[in-house]
């Protein structure tokens, strides 16, 4: 994951944080990632795992992404994403 922050930081990311250990209602992941960008105090994503799969969701718009099978892919599709000028498009 640091090698992709690496990558993400040119696109305005610049850190990510664990946040599983936090209350999180009726969600039932087993992993929840924040990715914040620079200056911002809450994450723009969070990235959920569970059962082997990951999703993104968009914390400004709302938007969720299809499953992705693994936390690799989850993160290529983030950083594309994260890369775009219309990035509150939606989710793939």
């Amino acid at each position: 994951m640091m090698a992709w922050l690496d990558r993400a930081r040119g696109s305005g990311v610049d850190d990510l944080q664990d946040l599983s250990s936090r209350p999180w209602g009726s969600i039932r992941a087993e992993h929840v990632i924040g990715v914040f960008r620079t200056g911002d105090v809450a994450a723009s994503w969070l990235l959920v795992g569970h059962g082997g799969t990951w999703a993104v969701a968009s914390w400004p718009t709302g938007a969720v992404s299809a499953r992705y099978e693994s936390l690799a892919a989850a993160l290529a599709g983030l950083l594309a994403l994260a890369l775009s000028p219309h990035e509150n498009r939606t989710l793939t």
